[in-house]
């Protein structure tokens, strides 16, 4: 997965296939680089769809999405019940995450 952090935010892009690896055993980070390229290629924007948690990752994986998004403030609100005021760690970003 490609991660990356804001102040109060974790924020977490994962493409899609088996046990997150990308499919065909590749690692996240080459999937997701493979994925923008041939988004570029054929100009044709790469989707990358928000869950809140693992069931939700794996409603878009079912219909097709190629990667996805999970953010601290979605797992604040949705998994632990309050907003997001900077109180989520990368820990509980990681609970919710598809795995």
């Amino acid at each position: 997965a490609v991660m990356g952090s804001s102040t109060n935010m974790h924020h977490q892009v994962r493409t899609m296939g088996t046990n997150g690896q990308g499919g065909k055993g590749k690692a996240p980070g080459a999937k997701l680089r493979e994925l923008v390229d041939e988004a570029t290629a054929t100009g044709k924007p790469l989707q990358i769809v928000g869950a809140v948690n693992a069931y939700c990752g794996l409603m878009a994986e079912k219909k097709g999405h190629k990667a996805l998004y999970l953010s601290g403030g979605g797992v604040a609100l949705s998994s632990l019940g309050y907003p997001d005021l900077g109180v989520t760690t990368l820990e509980d970003v990681l609970v919710s995450s598809p795995t």
